[in-house]
């Protein structure tokens, strides 16, 4: 009976494996890679709650329709955005990279502001004709293999693009890479992004993700970071759609080298179903991680933060402190697990869930987790969910803050946390925007 019911393909399964081989080409550069990532996802289907770490988002069952893969995005659309955003604009603080509908747009790139030694095109570009190290470029690390939204992303491919940064390289202004979705229609994007530091090399990346116009869109995004030896990376996320049907899946694949030090904070406001999932790979002695993140669901929206943090070199620091706000009916979940390998002495850990409910009716999952094979390690995990504090709420309320605002204060102040040691004062507030909006939103 089980074999039979492993055989049963749910419709979005179907349609999934149809536009692949619409999409697929022998001629592409990945073809094997594709071939066998879409292998992967026929064997294994959409994950579901069975598979454990996605027990509490069982994507089959919540994804009743697959959209067919966007089209490139129409030469009237694309010079509209080019009249309106003005790429290469003497004077602009920072360079911006463009994909829209999960095509990569040179047009509409501001490449003419990036710095000697940063390098941005497609995979094609880089690697020479060493098909082996390209491909390396291209998977990541060892730890997202398995998945099988990593793996259909490879197989219904839109475009990747490479940022390589030249070793030493320090990069003052930060580089933001903006996803478009350009029209109403429900389309899926697969677009892929690869950043590479090379040793000692220095960079700020944003990731900026909405809609504009869209409708129910599904989008299956992945980035992988090379951060090598010595390198320091700040890793910025925005996920601020207002259109409550879309679907949005990022997957973050991070490898870092010796020394190495990766910042990442993301704010999550978006659509009907969010699974943000990251899975870094300690590789090099000394390196250090920092994961933090802001979740702000309503109505009946449905947010899954899940990690993988793979000690595998002794001296390495992991910190991960994750704020979640919930009302209405909405469901957020935070999966977290802690691998320290034989060898990885003097890993030092530290993992952290809070949420705040507002809602009697909403839910919250914890799930972290701690697989310790050395002896000589500090780690540990904690997981919260309360209410607000009413004495806090009172005190404020006494000094005359009406009861709205004085909840949005200790609110805003609660989702800080994750984004406070930013250093970047203009990019820290554009985070901080993205929660002060999202409590004006639920004001009203």
């Amino acid at each position: 009976m089980a074999a039979l019911l492993k055989l049963v393909k749910t419709p979005a399964e179907t349609a999934l494996a149809e536009h692949f081989h619409t999409a697929w080409a022998a001629t592409h550069p990945l073809a094997r890679v594709r071939q066998e990532a879409f292998r992967q996802f026929e064997r294994d289907g959409l994950p579901n709650r069975r598979v454990e770490a996605w027990h509490y988002t069982d994507l089959r069952a919540l994804w009743d329709e697959a959209a067919p893969r966007a089209p490139r995005p129409s030469q009237s659309f694309v010079d509209a955005l080019v009249a309106t955003e003005q790429p290469n604009k003497p004077g602009r603080p920072a360079p911006r990279l463009f994909f829209i509908d999960g095509y990569y747009c040179a047009e509409l790139s501001d490449t003419d502001l990036l710095p000697e030694g940063v390098n941005v095109g497609p995979l094609a570009q880089f690697e020479g004709d060493d098909d082996a190290a390209r491909e390396e470029l291209f998977l990541g690390n060892d730890l997202a293999r398995a998945d099988t939204i990593v793996a259909l992303n490879a197989a219904l491919l839109h475009d990747t693009l490479v940022i390589d940064v030249a070793a030493g390289l320090d990069v003052r202004a930060p580089i933001t890479v903006v996803s478009i979705i350009s029209d109403r229609a429900a389309h899926a994007t697969y677009p892929r992004l690869i950043v590479r530091l090379g040793v000692g090399a220095r960079l700020t990346l944003v990731e900026n993700q909405h809609a504009r116009l869209a409708g129910a869109h599904q989008r299956n995004a992945v980035t992988i970071l090379h951060v090598g030896d010595r390198a320091r990376l700040t890793h910025l996320s925005k996920l601020h759609e207002e259109n409550g049907d879309a679907l949005n899946l990022c997957s973050i694949i991070a490898t870092l080298g010796a020394h190495a030090e990766v910042d990442s904070c993301a704010v999550i406001a978006s659509g009907a179903l969010v699974r943000r999932q990251i899975f870094l790979s300690f590789r090099g002695e000394r390196a250090r991680a920092s994961l933090r993140g802001a979740t702000l669901l309503a109505k009946s929206q449905h947010a899954d933060t899940t990690l993988i943090v793979d000690h595998a070199a002794p001296h390495c620091q992991s910190r991960e402190l994750f704020k979640h706000i919930l009302t209405d009916t909405s469901t957020g979940v935070f999966q977290g697990k802690v691998i320290v390998r034989r060898g990885a002495q003097k890993t030092d850990g530290g993992m952290k869930s809070q949420a705040l409910m507002l809602s009697p009716t909403a839910t919250m999952n914890n799930k972290p987790e701690l697989e310790i094979f050395a002896d000589d390690v500090v780690c540990g995990h904690g997981a919260t969910v309360g209410q607000l504090d009413p004495d806090q709420l009172f005190y404020l309320m006494a000094r005359g803050l009406p009861r709205a605002e004085a909840e949005a204060l200790l609110l805003e102040a609660f989702a800080a946390d994750a984004t406070e040691n930013i250093a970047d004062e203009t990019l820290r507030e554009s985070l901080n925007e993205i929660i002060r909006h999202w409590l004006r939103g639920r004001a009203r």
